[in-house]
């Protein structure tokens, strides 16, 4: 046996404690944040603290073979307190950890008390690295969604550049200044003097984002109403929204360079777009594991949500490229995340402290402020020659209508979900959209842009993800008399 220095009982202290510390914190973010429950937090971190204290013990006195199976059952042990339905991590931990085992015990030199504690902390401490990694390849894989063929098109002399900006849960105006008070006068004036067309009433034909966005860019409904298959999960949305649609298919056959900005929906990946503007470390995967983490609350203090922080990232993309009116056409397709949920800046676009988060129409209404001013900076950077789409996936869900069946939606439920902004402008001589709604809208840019011949068929209004359920249009045409009416 051999003892400790005073060195390496200090480094082995802080690299143990810490790595054993992982899961704990996990805990506390999950259960204590809010201190609402802290006998179950200090509960927690006495046991590790204690357990830490007794593996240096043993690790001290015991002979460095004998301790190797009792720092991986405690290893694995740790790893399987918090884990979830999410077993991937604690598998992975495992053949590292036998590796290493099985590595050191074939060893014939002893193996220094420093390096048996700096391999524990890697590994557990090193979990939250490795988590990210996984998420990503986890979120790369994408569910089955209908497929268009490949479509060809020559491009018209009415356009040079076409922009389709998606701004996430923006409503449509009418329930912007009804349900919310919103004033979105000053944008409405800057899109007419820009030559914007921007409707009271406009409407998206999903209540999702995982099925709104994919119809919009292949012009067409992507699920039967009638199809089994389980949509309730983004992954369906990724393949056609970076670039396996219509749209894009379209228009490269006429020409046009792509341009693929994401503020969100694993916006660390393209595919293969001619040129990809990333949302930054901070995407959808990243911020998901730190949700659940200790250090959310700093995360959410700083930048309020990944929404916000990556919708800035879009407008930054947006106000800098530099391929508007130079002679070549392009295609941009960018994915704001705001006005969405969750409500985390004020109408100067600045996060609000958290305690003073809330949900209110005061809050909502404040959050649509901040996207105006983000849309009038933008418009003033468009040139003239440049088609244009901004266009709401769907609206807000105030009234609880996400978590009813379909077929049990009131007038008030769809108009506020399916309801979605929507502005655009076509150079003079295009046909104006064959109706208020974001695919015919898109329908209207691409035939402007090309000459594609839209289908003579209306896309039908569908809300639900697992089970779509049809709005029938003469109840939509009916509630849209009915919010034009209204003073």
């Amino acid at each position: 046996m051999r003892k400790m220095t005073r060195a390496q009982f200090l480094w082995s202290t802080l690299m143990v404690t810490s790595a054993l510390l992982y899961r704990p914190f996990r805990f506390w973010a999950n259960n204590a944040w809010t201190l609402a429950a802290p006998e179950d937090l200090f509960k927690v971190v006495l046991i590790e603290l204690v357990v830490a204290i007794a593996l240096l013990a043993i690790v001290s006195l015991v002979p460095v073979k004998e301790v190797i199976p009792g720092i991986l059952v405690t290893a694995l042990a740790f790893y399987a307190f918090n884990l979830g339905n999410d077993p991937s991590p604690l598998a992975i931990a495992l053949l590292v950890l036998v590796v290493l085992a099985l590595v050191l015990l074939s060893l014939r030199r002893p193996i220094s008390l420093k390096t048996i504690a700096t391999i524990t902390a890697v590994v557990l401490a090193g979990a939250p690295a490795l988590q990210v990694v996984l998420a990503h390849v986890q979120q790369r894989p994408t569910f089955p969604i209908m497929e268009f063929s490949a479509s060809e098109a020559d491009a018209s002399e009415a356009v040079e550049d076409v922009v389709l900006l998606v701004v996430d849960g923006y409503p449509m105006r009418r329930i912007a200044e009804d349900l919310f008070d919103h004033d979105g006068s000053a944008l409405t004036d800057v899109l007419i003097k820009a030559g914007f067309t921007s409707p009271e009433v406009s409407w998206s034909h999903n209540s999702y984002t995982a099925l709104a966005i994919p119809a919009m860019v292949s012009l067409d409904q992507v699920a039967n109403v009638d199809s089994t298959v389980e949509w309730r999960n983004q992954k369906s949305n990724y393949s056609v929204a970076r670039g396996n649609n219509r749209v894009v298919s379209l228009l490269d056959s006429a020409g046009f360079d792509y341009t693929h900005i994401e503020g969100g929906w694993n916006g660390d990946v393209c595919d293969e777009p001619d040129q990809c503007l990333r949302s930054g470390i901070w995407d959808e995967a990243t911020w998901k594991l730190l949700d659940s983490s200790v250090f959310i609350g700093i995360a959410e203090s700083r930048w309020g949500s990944q929404e916000a922080l990556n919708t800035t990232s879009t407008l930054t993309h947006l106000l800098q490229l530099d391929v508007f009116d130079d002679g070549a056409h392009d295609f941009v397709y960018a994915h704001m995340m705001l006005p969405h949920f969750p409500q985390v800046v004020d109408e100067a676009c600045l996060v609000v402290p958290v305690e003073s988060r809330g949900e209110t129409p005061a809050d909502i209404r404040a959050q649509m402020t901040c996207v105006d001013s983000m849309l009038i900076e933008l418009v003033g950077s468009l040139s003239d020659s440049t088609a244009v789409v901004i266009a709401g996936d769907h609206g807000t869900e105030t009234l609880g209508q996400l978590e009813k069946p379909g077929e049990h939606w009131t007038d008030d439920e769809i108009a506020e979900r399916l309801g979605a902004f929507l502005a655009y402008r076509l150079p003079a001589g295009c046909t104006a959209p064959a109706a208020p709604t974001n695919i015919e809208a898109m329908r209207a840019l691409v035939a402007c842009a090309t000459d594609f011949a839209p289908a003579a068929e209306r896309p039908k209004f569908v809300v639900g993800l697992s089970d779509l359920y049809e709005i029938d249009e003469a109840r939509l045409h009916d509630i849209s008399d009915r919010l034009e009416s209204l003073p």
